[in-house]
């Protein structure tokens, strides 16, 4: 029973090991240094990305500009808009607001693995600035 016993939780310890490196939540959970005051400011992989989340929407107005946060649609103005974004050494979190019928407010976080950003999700029980 024993050697069963430290077989299984061998197998399950070797199983989880490479994702156990690879989630950057860790490394991206400290207190943001510096604060990032416009979209246009950016690294441009970071803005493709926010950019292409529901696409089909207008452009998104950067902090300040004006937004349409309601659902009745009258002109081109953008139904989203850059809040702000935060960046803590290879990490950068930001805040996007969605106006229309259901109203949101959306944090993508993005960690720079070597010279390109990569998008993850925060999973629950982690925080990020």
């Amino acid at each position: 029973m024993t050697i069963t016993r430290l077989i299984v939780y061998t197998s399950i310890a070797i199983f989880f090991t490479p994702w156990a490196h690879a989630a950057p939540e860790q490394a991206c959970t400290a207190q943001a240094t510096s604060r990032i005051a416009s979209i246009t400011a950016l690294p441009a992989a970071i803005r493709s990305h926010i950019a292409s989340y529901r696409a089909d929407e207008t452009p998104i107005a950067d902090a300040g500009e004006a937004f349409n946060a309601g659902d009745v649609i009258l002109d081109k103005t953008p139904q989203r808009r850059f809040v702000s974004a935060t960046s803590s050494g290879d990490c950068i979190f930001v805040t996007i607001e969605y106006g229309g019928r259901g109203y949101f407010v959306r944090t993508f976080n993005f960690w720079r693995n070597h010279d390109a950003w990569t998008y993850f999700e925060t999973r629950p029980g982690t925080s990020a600035p």
